[in-house]
């Protein structure tokens, strides 16, 4: 996938690089409101938290984050699937629209 901005090109890779690389958004709801801090994993990064959800961006696989909350009442566990358009916005985030 090739993005042009401003007439140069600024990105060329392929689908399975953007997917790995872009985070994933994870919704964690849980049975009880949850006091404890979130543990400091890598590629992880906490969007907001209530007293029973947290909302965290997630980079890499999920096992670690699951794994890091088996002591924990998680209710459900909510990943938005992969959107090409989040790649793509980042590039032109910003940018005047005509």
């Amino acid at each position: 996938i090739g993005l042009i901005r401003r007439g140069r090109l600024v990105a060329l890779r392929d689908l399975d690089e953007i997917r790995r690389d872009m985070p994933r958004r994870v919704v964690v709801d849980f049975a009880a409101a949850v006091n404890g801090h979130l543990p400091a994993l890598d590629g992880v990064t906490l969007v907001t938290r209530g007293a029973d959800s947290w909302t965290l961006d997630v980079r890499g696989p999920l096992g670690p984050l699951v794994e890091s909350m088996r002591d924990l009442p998680v209710r459900d566990l909510h990943v938005e699937p992969f959107g090409l358009e989040h790649y793509v916005r980042q590039f032109y985030s910003g940018e005047e629209t005509p």
